[in-house]
C-alpha cells in the first residue's frame, strides 16, 4: 500500500491567542466576522495590547520593546504593520492560511497549548495557570476546526480533523485533509496535578507594587509540597481528558521532571519566579553560549519589575567554555517519561537540559520507543565565539548533538529543523550566503535530511508559528540581510515552467483585501505567515535543496504516522511486560 503523501509541521500554536491569559498574542486565527475582525488593530479597546503599559502590564511592554523590531499597531484594515516575519506578538495562523498550506500540500500539523505564567501574569492576566490556558486552547482548537470546515462550499468535504490516534492520523490524511494533533508545551506540566476549583491568586497588584505577582495556586504549591510519583497518573488523565497525544515535558525552566536548556537569560528569571532559585550550571567546551554576557536588560527586568534576588554568575573557569544546566531528569522525571510511554503519549525532547535530553533518549533506547524533535537545531551548525560577538546566535544546549540526533532517529523518530536557524555553519550544496533565510534553514535541513538518509526515521517541518520564535525573512527587498542584484534565484510566481513540486500546480501570490503594500511577496516578505509556507519550500528548492531531499520533507506526514503506530504498539507491550 502506497504511503501517505504530504509534509507535516511538527510544532505550532495555531491558538496561543488563548494563551498567556490573552495577553500576548494579538489576533485571532478566526472570527465570524471576518479577517479584518480577527486581526484588528491590536492597540484598540478590547485587544491584547490595549493595555500596553499600564497597571500589571509592564514586564509584557518591556519585552516587546526589547525583543521586537518595531511594534506598528496595525493589522486589518490596512495590514500596514503586521503580519510580518520577525514579528513575535502577533497572529501568524490565520485560518485561510492554515487552509492555503494544506491546498498545496500541508497533511498533518501538531497544535500545540502553550503557556508561561509569568510573562501572562506580568502581561496584566487574571487567568492564566497551565490548566486553564491548556483548556481554553483546547476548547479554543476545536471551535477553529468547526469554523475551518462550517465554511467549505456547498458539496464540498470538510478539511480539517483532530486525529486523536495513529488511526486517526492515517484515515484523516489519507482522505486529503489535514490531521490535526493535539500536543503541550508548557513550563510548568505537573501543576495539572494540583488544580484547584481557584488556580489564580486573589491578591490585588497595585502599580509598581513590590514583591512581583505570584505564579498561580498550583504552581506556587510545588515550592511547598515536591511533586511526587504518586501524582503522575493525575497529570496523564489530564492530558487525555483534554486529547492531548503528544507532550514536551520540559519547557524553558526547570520543573519537578528536569532541567532546561539553557540559551536566555529571559529563562533564567522564569527559573527564579516559578521556583525560587536560578539555574545551576557547569561548563561545557561543546558550547559558546552564557548567561550574563549583558546584564543591562536582565537587570532591569530583575530589579525594578520583578524583585527578584540578584544572581551572581561567575565566569566559567575555562575561557572556551560555554553554559549547561547541571540538572537532568530528576527520579520522578524518569518514572513520568515511563508512565507516559505505557499510555502511547508522543514525547518530544526538545527544550530539555543536555543532561535531561541524554537521560530522556536513554529511556527511549532502553524501550525501544521513539521520541521525537518537534523544533530542532543542531549542534554541528552551531557558531562559537571564534565565529561570532553575537553570544545570541551561539551555540548552546538546546541545540542537538549529532549522537542525540543519531538516538532519536535510531528507533524510528523525527526530527524537524525549527524554521527560523538565525545564523548558522555550512553544510550541503547550498550556498550559505544570507543569513536568517531560507538559505540559513537550508544548511540546518540538509543536515538532518543526511542524518535521517544514514540513520532512518524522518525529517518534518518545525514553524513555531505563534511561538515567540520569528521567522526566515527574505533575500530580496530592503528587509533583505543584504542587497541583491541578480533575480535569477528568485521564486517566479505563475510561471508555468516553475511548478509547485508537490501538487504541480503554480504558486500565485497571496492576496489580502486592503493591504497597503499590496499581495505577499515571498521574495520580499518572507515566511510572513502560514500561508506563505508552500513558497517557503518552493524557496528552498529554488536555492537548490535537491528534489531527494524535499520527497523526505513531503513524506513527513507517513513518517509521523508510522512513528506514532510505533509508540502504540509499544506502548501496549510495555503495558504487558512483568514489572
Amino acid at each position: 500500500m502506497p504511503g501517505l503523501r504530504g509534509f507535516a509541521d511538527l510544532h505550532a500554536h495555531p491558538v496561543a491567542h488563548r494563551a498567556f491569559g490573552g495577553r500576548v498574542l494579538a489576533g485571532a486565527a478566526f472570527h465570524p466576522d471576518g479577517i479584518n475582525a480577527a486581526l484588528a488593530n491590536c492597540e484598540t479597546v478590547g485587544q491584547p495590547h490595549a493595555h500596553f503599559g499600564h497597571e500589571g502590564a509592564l514586564l509584557g511592554s518591556v519585552i516587546r520593546m526589547l525583543s521586537e523590531r518595531s511594534h506598528g499597531a496595525c493589522g486589518a484594515p490596512t495590514f500596514a504593520d503586521w503580519p510580518v516575519f520577525d514579528t513575535l506578538y502577533h497572529q501568524q495562523m490565520h485560518v485561510d492560511w492554515i487552509h492555503r498550506a494544506w491546498r498545496h500540500g500541508l497533511r498533518l500539523l501538531c497544535a500545540h497549548m502553550v503557556n508561561n505564567e509569568m510573562l501572562a501574569r506580568e502581561s496584566g492576566a487574571v487567568r492564566f495557570s497551565d490548566f486553564n490556558m491548556l483548556e481554553s486552547q483546547v476548547h479554543e482548537l476545536r471551535e477553529l476546526v468547526t469554523f475551518a470546515n462550517a465554511r467549505v462550499a456547498p458539496g464540498d468535504p470538510p478539511w480539517m480533523e483532530i486525529a486523536s490516534s495513529p488511526q486517526d492520523a492515517r484515515r484523516i490524511v489519507g482522505e486529503g485533509k489535514l490531521a490535526i494533533v493535539i500536543g503541550i508545551e508548557m513550563d510548568t506540566i505537573e501543576s495539572l496535578a494540583r488544580h484547584v476549583a481557584n488556580d489564580e491568586p486573589t491578591e490585588h497588584r497595585p502599580p509598581l507594587a513590590h514583591p512581583s505577582s505570584l505564579p498561580s495556586v498550583p504552581t506556587q504549591s510545588l515550592r511547598e509540597r515536591p511533586f511526587l510519583e504518586s501524582e503522575i497518573d493525575r497529570v496523564l488523565d489530564v492530558l487525555q481528558h483534554f486529547g492531548v497525544s503528544m507532550m514536551t515535558p520540559v519547557h524553558v525552566a526547570d520543573n519537578a521532571l528536569g532541567g532546561a536548556a539553557v540559551y536566555n537569560d529571559y529563562f533564567d528569571l522564569l527559573n527564579c519566579w516559578l521556583r525560587g532559585e536560578y539555574f545551576t550550571l557547569d561548563e561545557d567546551r561543546s558550547l559558546g553560549f552564557r548567561l550574563g554576557v549583558d546584564p543591562t536588560r536582565f537587570e532591569l527586568i530583575r530589579a525594578l519589575i520583578l524583585r527578584l534576588p540578584p544572581r551572581t554568575i561567575p565566569p566559567p573557569d575555562d575561557p572556551a567554555a560555554g553554559h549547561a544546566n547541571t540538572r537532568g531528569l530528576t527520579a520522578v522525571g524518569r518514572a513520568f517519561l515511563q508512565r507516559a510511554m505505557r499510555r502511547g503519549f508522543i514525547i518530544d525532547v526538545d527544550h530539555m537540559s543536555s543532561a535531561a535530553t541524554d537521560d530522556a533518549l536513554s529511556l527511549s533506547t532502553s524501550a525501544r520507543y521513539p521520541f521525537i524533535s518537534s523544533h530542532s537545531s543542531f549542534r554541528a551548525l552551531g557558531l562559537m565565539p571564534r565565529d561570532t560577538t553575537d553570544n545570541s546566535c551561539l551555540c548552546h544546549e538546546g541545540m542537538k548533538t549529532p549522537e542525540q540526533v543519531d538516538a532519536i532517529l535510531a528507533q524510528g523518530g523525527l526530527v524537524a529543523p525549527i524554521t527560523n536557524q538565525h545564523i548558522l555553519k555550512k553544510f550541503g550544496n547550498v550556498p550559505n550566503d544570507a543569513t536568517g533565510t531560507s538559505k540559513t534553514y537550508a544548511q540546518a535541513f540538509l543536515y538532518a535530511a543526511d542524518r535521517v538518509a544514514q540513520k532512518g526515521g524522518g525529517v518534518a517541518l518545525g514553524t513555531d508559528f505563534n511561538g515567540l520564535a520569528g521567522q526566515p525573512g527574505p533575500r530580496y527587498g530592503f528587509l533583505a540581510p543584504k542587497p541583491v542584484g541578480n533575480a535569477a534565484d528568485a521564486l517566479h510566481y505563475d510561471d508555468l515552467a516553475r511548478l509547485s513540486y508537490f501538487l504541480q500546480q503554480p504558486l500565485t501570490r497571496v492576496q489580502l483585501p486592503g493591504r497597503q503594500a499590496g499581495p505577499f511577496d515571498y521574495n520580499v516578505d518572507g515566511l510572513a505567515h502560514f500561508g506563505l509556507l508552500p513558497d517557503f519550500l518552493e524557496d528552498l528548492r529554488t536555492v537548490g535543496v535537491p528534489d531527494s531531499a524535499m520527497d523526505a520533507l513531503y513524506d513527513s506526514a507517513e513518517a509521523f504516522v508510522q512513528m506514532w503506530e510505533r509508540c502504540q504498539v509499544r506502548s501496549a507491550e510495555l503495558r504487558a511486560a512483568p514489572p
